[in-house]
């Protein structure tokens, strides 16, 4: 009887010690899995209404060190789900609409007028939490989604 009840317990601590880490192998995979496919950013408030076609535009000039520096002058949002459902194009124009392509040096070497234009385009934002499943989570758990972002 008691050669049986040991080799009772002895399956009960082989089936736990098998059972035990197969389950922390397989929680560390989906968490990893989990952060590495965390894609939700909270992005730049440019203060204007984040509608497809609404834009702003910044006169480039030597002020402003030719908009290379006008992302700085705005702060990022405090929360995942502040962010703008649409994606932003960024895109530098001269004085008669047309789009000009710069390499950095050729700036300052630039003879005209030029702006620096954020438009809101119709395509969705893939990176805003608004536009995904996780929302009605991100509801109840904001400080979870927080801290992954954070991480």
């Amino acid at each position: 009887m008691e050669i049986s009840n040991n080799i009772q317990k002895l399956r009960r601590v082989a089936l736990l010690l098998f059972l035990v880490p197969a389950i922390a192998i397989l929680g560390a995979l989906l968490i990893h899995n989990y952060l590495v496919s965390f894609n939700y950013t909270k992005g730049l408030n440019y203060n204007i209404k984040g509608n497809p076609g609404s834009s702003i535009e910044f006169l480039c000039s030597e002020k402003n060190n030719y908009c290379d520096e006008i992302e700085k002058k705005f702060d990022e949002f405090n929360n995942l789900d502040e962010c703008y459902m649409h994606e932003i194009s960024k895109a530098t124009f001269d004085e008669n609409g047309k789009r000009i392509f710069f390499n950095t040096p050729d700036i300052r070497t630039y003879n005209g007028i030029f702006f620096f234009k954020i438009t809101f385009t119709n395509q969705i934002n893939e990176s805003c939490i608004l536009n995904s499943k996780s929302l009605k989570y991100y509801k109840i758990f904001p400080s979870y989604y927080e801290t992954i972002y954070n991480i």
